[in-house]
């Protein structure tokens, strides 16, 4: 059987031409090889997957290379390339600074740099994961990075800029890598597919791109993997359904329930996703990036601003002609508000069906006020024609209008909240009426009575009801209730149980009226035992309680201080 190489093996690039997406660092470096101008440290930065490793050995090859091409790439012709390319070349080490990170490591590095190379120019050492490395490893090596032998070139690859000591990033030439663009990604494993021999649709690889967020390596990967899944046919809906990609209509169908108040639709399409297997987390990323696509070309017209492939992009602007800005707005912001609570909340599902009712209820509350600011802006237009006699009452019925014109002109975003905000206000701005009450002492007695009839069989409430009482009280000629209680302690430690009868109490008034607590005085007789004794007196008490004492003063002949 022919022994497989994964793709991202087999396609990496050879030469800086092959590289994707990093054009500003592949420049830069042939421009340096042609003038001759290499410096002895580099630092190649960025996200995983993008050419960082790859730029670094192709630099290295280019260095060593005996025929460079007018372009500045390695000719992977000569034997200094052909030799690395089988990798049995001598002048090109690489170092895996994640397990081996240790002083005694870079000591051995130093100590390995000072060999001048048998054949080639120059002996180059690439460290990957660089930033693995330990902080006295680092110092251990910052006198060799500033000035190493004329032979020795260092080349150090990080995803971690930040975690690399200053001193060391002030001694190398830094290239930041970017994501790779997912048109580029795409016309790459059209390349790849076609070498191999695999069908496939334009949507499907745009999927795959998406999926990869910008990093070949990872587009590669998922690439071999839904070859072997799909048997060589890339389908839209094969690669749909083997990343577990919840479908964009699913969203469309979505939005529409939501604008025509239909909440038990939106609802059986969130309980559906859930029940095929989807993560909740997975679907509130979705709506999110589907309400902010939407927004963005209905503002924009824009498709280049948005990661969709072409099948996408038509449905989304067939879309967005019927949504009204206003309503995207405002829901993002409730869709973010409720992700940005989401890690917090223990019942995921109830918090997602919570935004799915909020939503449904969004557009009405929006057209409901349109139409308000709408009649309080022609409440507010006067007619040139009108009188001075006229205008004076108009005067004062506008300043009696203000706080309504006030509220129907706050802004669209955040009008969901506003309308809460205004029943609240509402709400408080009522004058409460004092209830009148009619309770007896005898009243709460027998409800203190029930309590313990209902609490038989416990002991422990039993006994807290022997401890406290409520009593009933006359304060500014109205009937209230007080609970008395021995102690602030005895309070602290049987808060929960008080609460739990005082709500009984107020249950059985039929009114939740407040119940005071109050802390009795403390008896005449615990008053006196709170006192300091004295020392005489402290000394009869203890030979009245202990009568054996007295016997052992009289047969040992002591005295008691």
């Amino acid at each position: 059987m022919e022994k497989f190489v994964v793709s991202a093996r087999k396609y990496r690039p050879s030469t800086f031409s092959d590289v994707v997406g990093q054009k500003h660092v592949t420049d830069t470096l042939r421009n340096a090889l042609l003038t001759n101008q290499v410096s002895h440290a580099y630092l190649f930065s960025g996200p995983r997957g993008v050419g960082k490793t790859t730029c670094a050995r192709i630099l290295a090859k280019a260095v060593n290379c005996e025929n460079l091409t007018e372009k500045g790439d390695p000719c992977n012709e000569c034997p200094s390339c052909t030799a690395f390319n089988e990798g049995k070349s001598v002048n090109i080490f690489e170092l895996d600074a994640a397990s081996n990170n240790k002083v005694e490591d870079i000591r051995n590095l130093i100590e390995q740099v000072r060999f001048v190379p048998q054949a080639g120019k120059k002996s180059v050492y690439i460290i990957d994961e660089v930033h693995m490395l330990t902080t006295a490893a680092f110092n251990a090596f910052l006198k060799t990075l500033e000035e190493p032998p004329e032979h020795a070139i260092f080349i150090m690859a990080t995803t971690e800029k930040h975690k690399i000591l200053p001193t060391i990033l002030s001694r190398c030439q830094q290239y930041d890598f970017k994501r790779i663009p997912l048109n580029q990604i795409v016309e790459r494993l059209k390349f790849v597919a076609e070498n191999e021999n695999i069908k496939y649709e334009t949507d499907a690889l745009q999927l795959i791109a998406i999926k990869s967020e910008g990093a070949m390596r990872d587009a590669l990967s998922i690439f071999d993997q839904l070859v072997n899944f799909t048997k060589g046919n890339l389908t839209y809906n094969a690669v749909k359904e083997q990343l577990s990609v919840l479908d964009f209509n699913l969203f469309f169908d979505i939005t529409f329930a939501t604008i025509q108040g239909n909440t038990t639709k939106a609802l059986n399409i969130f309980h559906k996703v859930i029940n095929d297997g989807y993560e909740i987390k997975s679907f509130l990323t979705g709506l999110i990036k589907h309400f902010r696509n939407s927004l963005i070309l209905k503002e924009t017209n824009d498709t280049s601003l948005l990661d969709l492939s072409d099948l996408e992009q038509k449905e989304y602007k067939n879309f967005i002609q019927n949504i009204p800005k206003s309503f995207l707005i405002n829901a993002l912001n409730i869709i973010l508000d409720t992700d940005t609570k989401f890690k917090l909340t223990s019942d995921q599902k109830t918090t997602i069906e919570l935004l799915l009712i909020k939503l449904s209820k969004l557009y009405a509350i929006i057209n409901s006020s349109a139409k308000n600011e709408k009649k309080n802006s022609d409440k507010q237009e006067i007619t040139p024609t009108q009188t001075v006699k006229q205008e004076a009452p108009k005067q004062e019925q506008k300043q009696q209008e203000t706080p309504q014109q006030n509220s129907s002109s706050i802004p669209k975003i955040g009008i969901f909240k506003n309308k809460l905000l205004s029943a609240k206000q509402q709400q408080y701005s009522a004058t409460p009426t004092k209830p009148k009450i009619n309770i007896s002492q005898e009243f709460l007695d027998k409800i203190t009575q029930e309590l313990k009839q209902q609490y038989q069989n416990d002991t422990i409430t039993q006994q807290l009801l022997n401890v406290i009482k409520f009593e009933c009280k006359k304060i500014d000629g109205e009937d209230r209730v007080q609970i008395l209680l021995p102690s602030r302690n005895f309070l602290k430690a049987h808060l929960s149980e008080i609460n739990k009868f005082t709500r009984y109490v107020q249950q059985k008034i039929g009114t939740p009226i407040p119940i005071t607590r109050v802390i009795k005085p403390p008896t005449k007789q615990q008053t006196q035992q709170k006192k300091p004794l004295t020392r005489d007196i402290a000394l009869e008490k203890i030979k009245k309680e202990n009568p054996w004492i007295n016997k052992l003063v009289e047969d040992l002949n002591l005295e008691l201080e």
